[in-house]
């Protein structure tokens, strides 16, 4: 966690920065670039086909079907092998202070 808040500290102003000077020079590119076009605002502007659900629900799948693990006996995992070892404990208090080796399946 302290590496990501190291990168953070280096890294947030400078993109900060940038985000801010495109930001000032937005209205000038607008006005070069589409001015009227806003489709956030204007609906009728869209002109991307509006999201049919009935092609993109599955037809097998109803909502009484259980989508619950409860039916899983271990059998059902028998021959499979894990893909990752070497996990770290989920002891929090007492946290290693090397990283853990993970294999993952090749």
């Amino acid at each position: 966690m302290w590496a990501v808040n190291k990168v953070a500290e280096y890294l947030a102003p400078s993109i900060l920065k940038n985000l801010h000077k495109a930001c000032q020079r937005y209205p000038a590119w607008k006005s070069v670039n589409n001015p009227h076009y806003k489709p956030w605002l204007y609906p009728e502007q869209m002109n991307l086909p509006r999201l049919n659900l009935s092609h993109i629900l599955s037809k097998s799948f109803s909502s009484e079907e259980s989508l619950e693990d409860g039916d899983l006996k271990e059998e059902d995992f028998k021959g499979v092998k894990s893909c990752v070892e070497g996990l770290p404990s989920p002891n929090f208090l007492a946290p290693s202070l090397t990283p853990p080796q993970i294999k993952l399946c090749g």
